[in-house]
């Protein structure tokens, strides 16, 4: 969606810029890039090339003392210049101010459009006038040389040693990827742009408008579509839930009719636990079950005997069919409460079956 609007926009956009005039071949004539100022493209055919060192000033006093290198390395009188700045070092083009052609925000060299070779090394550009050959070295342009016909094996050769090279093959000539804007360093600051041009401001205000109607007009429709996404996604929250919570409430019903159920399908006669009970008691002492009661593999029966001897009530359980057994005195005198853990299956007493 945001992608849809911007390519709407560009037409706009493309109405406020204007193309930037290109001098080469001694005319001028259209460079094939925009920009929102009145900008000059000085061809290579016309520019001179040099780069300085001035890591060994103070960033504040290298400006003028490129000045001053201008003056002492230009063979013109009253040159321009452009410089693009990499690291301490100034990747400085100059060319004769008597091309000058108006009043103009920036002029840029013809080189600062393409785009910078990936690796370092030798590389030979095809201009729009002539050839420029051209010495990369750790992402600066570290030297420049022009010809005016494609160079031979002899000119490279030469280049190449002056650099402190060897040129094993002969460069073949490629065409340079042009950018529509120019090197990030050397291109126009707005405000910059406004106060050389207050003619232009006008420009200005319509791009603002025309970026800020943009920016909310994408903004408005992002947050209409996050709206509708989002209550997509409750409902869809909403129906997820209903089902979970109709879900829980027929495990809940299964599960209550289950534990009704379980007393009946565990397996376990409540006479043969009974019978198995009374019958190892017996053996231990006389007794009166004075309260029985079983939950599942749970029985707890309280007994009133004369024994006072809960290890002979214990030892006198324990066997199959039972896991543990615990014996305590009751609430009364004479009375144990013991508490039995079934392990089925439970075996019938001596003389008693289940068909019997």
């Amino acid at each position: 969606m945001i992608a849809r609007l911007q390519q709407q926009l560009e037409p706009w956009l493309h109405r406020l810029s204007r193309p930037r005039r290109f001098y080469h071949g001694g005319r001028w004539c259209e460079h094939g890039s925009r920009s929102l100022f009145a900008e000059q493209v000085i061809g290579r055919d016309h520019c001179q090339y040099i780069c300085l060192d001035l890591n060994h000033l103070p960033s504040s006093k290298r400006a003028d003392a490129l000045k001053y290198q201008v003056a002492n390395f230009s063979p013109w009188p009253n040159a321009n210049y452009q410089v693009a700045w990499r690291q301490g070092y100034a990747q400085l083009w100059f060319w004769p101010g008597s091309i000058d052609s108006g009043s103009v925000v920036a002029r840029h060299a013809e080189p600062v459009f393409w785009q910078p070779p990936p690796t370092d090394g030798l590389y030979l550009y095809r201009c729009a006038e002539g050839f420029d050959l051209q010495h990369w070295q750790q992402g600066r342009l570290r030297a420049s040389q022009w010809y005016g016909s494609q160079p031979d094996r002899a000119r490279q050769q030469w280049f190449a040693r002056s650099q402190g090279l060897t040129l094993n093959d002969v460069l073949e000539s490629q065409q340079p990827v042009v950018q529509p804007q120019p090197w990030s360093s050397v291109r126009v600051n707005p405000l910059q742009g406004m106060v050389q041009k207050p003619a232009g401001l006008l420009r200005w205000v319509a791009f603002l408008f025309v970026l800020i109607a943009s920016v909310q007009l994408a903004a408005l429709v992002q947050w209409n579509w996050q709206a509708a996404s989002y209550e997509r996604h409750h409902q869809e929250l909403e129906q997820q839930l209903s089902e979970v919570l109709e879900q829980r409430a027929r495990a809940r019903t299964t599960s209550a009719h289950h534990q009704r159920l379980f007393p009946l399908l565990d397996g376990i006669d409540p006479l043969q636990v009974h019978f198995l009970v009374t019958d190892r008691l017996a053996s231990a002492a006389d007794f009166e079950i004075v309260n029985w009661s079983r939950q599942g593999l749970q029985a707890e029966v309280t007994i009133q005997t004369s024994n006072d001897s809960t290890l002979d009530m214990v030892n006198a359980l324990r066997g199959e069919g039972v896991r543990d057994v615990q014996a305590q005195p009751g609430p009364r005198a004479g009375q144990y409460r013991l508490e039995i853990e079934l392990l089925p299956p439970l075996p019938w007493p001596e003389g008693l079956s289940r068909e019997g």
